[in-house]
């Protein structure tokens, strides 16, 4: 007796066009890119968005990862990146809204910023930029949280490491003699 397994392929319906191999090369590169397929000013839900880059910065995709609410949207890394992956991305850079006009980084934008940006280094998918959009009922803003912390965008040395290291490695030392 055979038991089968059943499965689902994934892929993309391409629903509106855009110039792919577009570059980008800012902050407004992208939130051009974004505001002309997914209308961001109009929307009056938080949505997250992904635009995937290839090695050169050229659009390779962009994709609406969630809906929230007034204040709020909720997306996992597994939805970010699985479309950062189907893109064949290898770079992406986050966009999403804030509908009450305000483009401010809230706590938890910077929180999840640099969840992201450790994820994606975990799976050599580099986060380029965490880009807000603003523009409700006011004057349309953008901001870019790169540009805000670059704190979160400074790499990471081992060097920075090798004293704990070293001193981890001597305390084994002691402890298998």
């Amino acid at each position: 007796m055979h038991t089968f397994l059943q499965f689902k392929k994934v892929g993309f319906v391409k629903e509106d066009q855009i110039e792919y191999g577009s570059k980008i090369l800012s902050t407004s590169d992208a939130v051009r890119a974004v505001i002309e397929i997914l209308d961001l000013r109009s929307e009056v839900v938080e949505t997250m968005n992904l635009i995937a880059l290839d090695l050169k910065k050229n659009i390779c995709g962009i994709s609406a990862i969630s809906r929230g609410t007034s204040m709020t949207t909720f997306a996992s890394p597994k939805e970010i990146f699985r479309d950062a992956l189907l893109h064949n991305a290898e770079s992406i850079i986050l966009i999403h809204n804030h509908p009450s006009g305000d483009s401010t980084p809230s706590a938890n934008d910077i929180k999840v910023t640099k969840q992201m940006r450790l994820i994606g280094k975990l799976l050599a998918i580099n986060l380029e930029d965490h880009i807000i959009v603003s523009g409700g009922t006011g004057e349309f803003q953008f901001r870019s949280i790169r540009d805000a912390y670059p704190e979160i965008w400074k790499p990471q040395t081992p060097a920075n490491d090798q004293p704990k290291r070293r001193h981890h490695e001597q305390q084994e030392n002691l402890l298998c003699q």
